[in-house]
């Protein structure tokens, strides 16, 4: 799976959670701007822990950023 299909995998995800819409900005961002990639990964991970049901899937884009060398 691509960095980009990842991405989209999480924003479709993090559009059923109330409270998300500047976090899925912030994955559309990098994907065109891979310089913010270190502040996504940073939010990624906070979020991750406020809501580990979506730990996974989160985790799961950190590592295709890290594997792209974003």
């Amino acid at each position: 799976m691509s960095v980009e299909d990842k991405a989209r995998q999480v924003h479709t995800e993090l559009e059923r959670h109330p409270g998300t819409e500047q976090l899925r900005q912030e994955i559309k961002t990098v994907l065109v701007r891979p310089e913010h990639a270190p502040t996504l990964k940073n939010r990624l991970q906070e979020f991750a822990t406020e809501h580990p049901k979506l730990a996974v899937l989160l985790q799961g884009l950190i590592d295709e950023l890290n594997a792209a060398g974003i």
